[in-house]
Parts: C-alpha cells; structure tokens; sequence
C-alpha cells in the first residue's frame, strides 16, 4: 500500500534537494537589501555630522554609490535566479514526467492526457515560482522587515507604532486572503483543466468538423466550456483583487499618516532634517517589501492546489513494483483465477501457457479478454498470474514490460520520422536494425521519397491503419520480447495486410508465446491453443478437435 505520509514528503525534499541554491539565493537577495539599508543609515551620518555643501555634495555621492550597488547585486541576483528557474524547470518537469508514468494504468486513464499535461504545467509554473523566487524573498522581506523596524524604533516609537499597526493589518488581511484563495484555486485548477481538455475534445475532430454543414452546436458547445472558464478565472481574480485592494488602502492609508506625522515631528523640532529623509528613505524600503510579501501572497494562492495534485493525485496512486528482476520467460500460469474491477468478469480458471503456444482468446465483447492480457504486464492488478512460477507482485515492473510487447487496434505515432517512431529512442545495431526494415512489410515505406526520414504527422494522420501496424511490428522486433499479445490488432485493416502481419509475427516469434484477440476468424488458424472465457469461466484447451 501507498503511505499516504510518503506523500507529504515531497514538499520537505524538493526544499532538501535544492537547499544550497535557496540558500545562495537568498544570501544575494539579502546582500542586496543590506546595501538599500545602509545607504540611508551612512547618508543620515554624513549628514547629521556635516552642513556645508561640498560635505553634503560628498554624502549624496557615496549615497549614491551605495544605492547604485545595491541595484547592482539586484541584477546578479536576477541572472542567477534565472538561471537555476530554468535547470529547476527543465529538472522537476522530467521528475514529474517520471511520476506521471508511474501511476497506476487505472487512475492515468482516468485522467486524460490534455488534463494531465495542463495540471503539470501549471504545477511546474507555482513550484519554480516558490522555489526560486518566493522564498529567498519572504525569508530576505522579513529580515528587512524586522531590522527596519529596530532602526525606527530607535528614532522614535510613535512611528514604530504607526508601522507596527501597518503589519497587525497587513497580516490579518493575507491570513484571510491566503485561505480562501487556496481553497478557490484548487478548483479553480480542476475546473479549467477539465474544461479545456473539452475544448480540446470537440476540436480535434477536424473530419466532423469539415463534414458538417452547420457546426453551430458545436460553437454553443465550445462557448459553454469557455465560459466556465472564464467565470471560475473571473470569481477568483475578483476576489483576490477585492482583498488585496482593502490590504492596500489600509497600507496606503498607514504610509499617509506616516508622512504625515514626520512633517509634524519635524516641524515641532522633535526630529532632524537628517532624522526626517532618514525615515522616508528607509519606510521606502518598508513599504516595498510589505508590497512584495503581499505579491507572495497573490502568488501562493496556486500553491495548495499544485501541490494536492502532485501528492494525491500522482505520489497517492503510484503503482507498486517487485524487487525480481527477469531476463526471459519460459511459462506464464494462473489457478483459480478471479478477475473483475467495476463487475466481476472472471470467477474460477486455470491456464498455463509455455514458449511455443500460439493462444487464441476467445469470448464475447465485454467478457474480458483485454483486461486479462493487461494482467500480464501489470497494467492492471492480479493476485493470480505467476510467470516462471513467480507470483507478479514480486517482479520489477519495468523488468517485466521489458519481455511483453502489446500489438493493439489502436496505435501511438509521434510527430517525428518514421526512423524514431520505430526505434524509440532505443539503440540498436546497425545490423539489426537493417534487418528489420529490409523484411517485405517495410517495403512500402522504404519507396517513399524521405523513406524513413518521413515526417508523421499528428496522430499518424498522413498514414494507414495498416502502416501504423506495420510500424508498431517493426518496433516488436526491435524489443525480441518473450510474451507478444495482438489485442484487436487487424480488427481496421484490410485481410491482406493483415496476413502479412501475422504471418511475419509467426515466422519471427515462432519460438516465443503469443496470445491473439481478434473478431476476424482468419487469425484462428495460426493457433495451437485457446483459452476461452464463458459466463465467467476461463477454459483452456488444444485446438486439435476444436472448432471456432
């Protein structure tokens, strides 16, 4: 089982894993603020000591050459920042990936990849933002906070109240707005994320589109998805601007009276000239970064949600994995088999299958034949499948996928050459590889002008069902896997190709254990086997005296 407190952890080692770079960060950040203090306190000296002009002239210039350097190691500390968002981005969008791939076949299902994609997107975008920025500058904003606070104090406490008043109200106010924005973007994250993958949906359906003569229910369909959007986007913006604008009129509304009362001070001769810019410059720097801690504020609203959809939604379901590693399988078995997740599917069989069977799966639509065969590699999870004897829990699942190759109805093309989507980014021999794309059914794409450096268009839309099997046998080959099942695989292609596909799939893997879904009976005579699933029972038997 999951532990969900494994979850939790993935907060404390992504600030574990990228301590030294918050923290190099947030030393450039401070020194940067030092300088924009200490320029007033060295400009008040100066001044307090000396009233001629040429001495003043010399204070505004080393003034000014503080302040200058100050913007100085601002700008190195954007470079850097810079620099380590992009190695940030670049690394966790991988680890995501990584996580996202784990998940358990069930719940990835579930999610769809437009989802999916957007909700990582989003969640790389609040996390870098908090790693890289937020941080350093919440931790750099308080320590400015608390020393400008000393410094005030000690020129004169009814500032320091007026500005401690300024904080008890900024703070009740984030308080407010960080709770209720959390909990507002959370759904707001989901909500869009689900009305776009919509969008997306009625979109990506060009021949209907350009099919139809009248496509306005379909534009009414579009504007009711964006305008869910729109409205959730709206209800949280205008929110967080109402607050924040109540936040900022009190700030204001302090900064005000601040002024106010340090002409008052002055002019009743209780505070210095030097005492009255020395104020104003340093409550400069105050009120900047109670704006800035306001503007983490706004940011941290996406944080709650990010971070729920990385721990829950992908930590929570990661799917479990053996220690076992398997070089070969020899003989994939079951005794009394149960299968059924939403309904009960299979209730009682036995099978065992060895290197050399050519198994047809045989049964009604619905019965289960494919949620069977996606027990094999544990896409879906059995207590009842052992290969080699080894109960499937114990094996390493990337071991085991290794050795099991799947030749479904539907297959993945990616926009890139025939060349990569045949090998995958999988080395091979140049021998082999040769070998593979000089066998008959590769003939056709070796006619092509760019042969195998053809660009595939989105979805494999420029090719044939028939030349998307081919390809995805090609790929088979490449992996010489031990288990190779065709799930519907000829179901949308003409008899022809489709004979030439398993005739090629026999002659290769003559030697390992095949398992053949298919509606088409042609596909029954390469059989020496069958298992058979019947009002919800799993039969196996020679195809000798066997009839379909």
């Amino acid at each position: 089982m999951i532990n969900l407190e494994e979850c939790n952890r993935y907060k404390k080692e992504l600030l574990k894993k990228y301590k030294t770079s918050i923290i190099r960060n947030s030393f450039i950040v401070l020194a940067s603020v030092i300088l924009e203090i200490l320029a007033p306190i060295i400009f008040k000296g100066i001044f307090a000591k000396h009233e001629n002009a040429i001495e003043f002239n010399n204070s505004i210039i080393w003034f000014l050459i503080i302040f200058t350097l100050s913007y100085v190691v601002r700008i190195l500390s954007i470079w850097i920042s810079s620099k380590f968002s992009l190695k940030f981005r670049i690394e966790e969008t991988e680890e995501l990936y990584k996580k996202m791939f784990k998940v358990k076949y069930k719940k990835l299902n579930s999610f769809t990849p437009v989802y999916l994609v957007d909700r990582l997107s989003n969640s790389i975008n609040v996390i870098s933002d908090l790693i890289v920025q937020n941080i350093p500058k919440l931790i750099v904003s308080i320590i400015a906070i608390c020393t400008i606070f000393i410094l005030i104090f000690k020129v004169n406490k009814g500032l320091f109240i007026l500005n401690l008043l300024l904080m008890i109200a900024y703070y009740f106010g984030k308080k407010r707005l960080t709770y209720k924005l959390g909990v507002k973007s959370q759904h707001m994250q989901k909500l869009c994320s689900e009305n776009f993958k919509n969008v997306l949906a009625v979109t990506s359906n060009v021949d209907y589109i350009k099919q139809s003569g009248d496509n306005t229910w379909l534009i009414s369909l579009i504007k009711g998805y964006v305008k869910n959007i729109e409205n959730e986007i709206y209800s949280v913006n205008k929110y967080a601007q109402y607050i924040s604008s109540v936040i900022e009129y009190l700030i204001n509304l302090i900064q005000s009276l601040t002024y106010i009362y340090l002409v008052y001070l002055y002019m009743d001769h209780k505070i210095l000239m030097s005492d009255l810019i020395y104020i104003n410059l340093i409550n400069s720097i105050f009120f900047a970064k109670l704006q800035e801690l306001a503007k983490i504020n706004v940011d941290l609203r996406d944080l709650k949600g990010a971070l729920n959809f990385i721990e829950n939604e992908l930590i929570a379901n990661e799917e479990e994995t053996g220690s076992i590693l398997i070089d070969e399988i020899n003989n994939i078995s079951a005794k009394n088999i149960k299968l059924g997740y939403e309904k009960e599917l299979i209730k009682e069989g036995n099978f065992s299958n060895n290197k050399g069977d050519i198994v047809y799966i045989k049964g009604k639509s619905g019965v289960g034949k494919s949620t069977l065969t996606k027990t094999f590699n544990k896409m879906l999870e059995s207590n009842f499948i052992k290969i080699n004897g080894i109960d499937l829990k114990e094996l390493n699942n990337d071991s085991l996928r290794n050795r099991i190759s799947i030749l479904s109805q539907n297959i993945f093309m990616l926009p890139i050459s025939i060349k990569d989507n045949i090998l995958l980014g999988r080395e091979v021999s140049e021998d082999k590889f040769n070998h593979i794309i000089n066998k008959p059914f590769m003939k056709k794409f070796l006619e092509l002008d760019d042969k195998l450096d053809t660009i595939i268009n989105e979805n494999g839309s420029n090719l044939s069902g028939g030349d998307k099997q081919k390809i995805a046998l090609a790929r088979i080959l490449i992996d010489d896997p031990d288990i190779i099942i065709l799930d519907e695989s000829t179901n949308s292609i003409d008899e022809s190709t489709a004979k030439e596909i398993l005739d090629d799939v026999m002659e290769t893997f003559s030697d390992k254990i095949i398992y053949i879904i298919s509606h088409d009976n042609y596909a029954y005579k390469y059989c020496n086997n069958t298992l058979e699933i019947n009002e919800k029972n799993l039969s196996q038997y020679n195809l000798v005296n066997k009839e379909l």
